[in-house]
């Protein structure tokens, strides 16, 4: 069984920035896809305490942006991508809020592509990827990878994510649904009210594993930037 540590993950971010900021040297990036890796079986040993500030460093630099929403379907609704804040003309209120109004659940369906970028040297295992989608801080829908996944150094790794969520409660507590549409379809324009937030957890080489102890917001790539 991995351990489990937690770090603060905007303290390490500053140990992080510290340490490698003596090695500092600059090299072009590589892009990579998102695999699975086995898992060992093996019971780890303990990390000395120069691994773990090594482990430290690298984690607190790698970066985690959302560069895509591929695909919406709301209460079986698809929402493309809007122009503007409005409701796209395909996604009819009428039927959203028919559907918020019954006492079935409200599924929403969700694509994400979110991006990882780790500048240093060494590799980085992220071992799980905690996130969260909210809407006018609201939160919509929960989730989680399950398979462990290599970012090389100095590298983006891009991680498609797919969750299916029911959204009664979001809409209960006062989020109207033209407004949870509206939001999914305009994510990457700059008044965006999308927001995902990640926990990672990460792995040593040792098989020792650190997870960030807060959820922390991500960047959208907002288009035209």
């Amino acid at each position: 069984m991995i351990s489990v540590f937690p770090i603060n993950y905007r303290q390490a971010l500053a140990l992080g920035t510290l340490l490698a900021a003596a090695a500092g040297c600059s090299v072009s990036e590589q892009r990579q896809e998102g695999g699975k890796f086995p898992v060992t079986s093996a019971v780890p040993a303990a990390p000395s305490q120069r691994q773990q500030l090594k482990a430290v460093r690298t984690f607190a630099k790698t970066t985690f942006q959302l560069a895509a929403v591929e695909e919406v379907r709301l209460a079986g609704v698809d929402i493309p991508a809007a122009a503007n804040n409005s409701l796209p003309p395909s996604a009819p209120a009428s039927e959203l809020k028919a559907a918020a109004s019954g006492t079935g659940a409200v599924p929403l369906h969700l694509r994400l592509r979110l991006e990882a970028r780790n500048p240093n040297r060494d590799k980085v295992l992220l071992n799980q990827l905690e996130y969260l989608v909210l809407v006018d801080g609201r939160e919509v829908a929960t989730g989680s990878t399950d398979n462990m996944l290599e970012i090389e150094p100095r590298s983006t790794l891009s991680i498609p994510l797919t969750l299916d969520a029911n959204v009664r409660e979001a809409l209960a507590a006062g989020l109207a649904p033209e407004t949870l549409a509206s939001a999914l379809g305009t994510w990457n324009r700059p008044s965006a009210r999308l927001r995902v937030h990640v926990r990672p957890t990460f792995q040593n080489a040792t098989g020792r594993a650190f997870r960030t102890t807060d959820f922390e917001p991500i960047e959208v790539l907002v288009a035209g930037r």
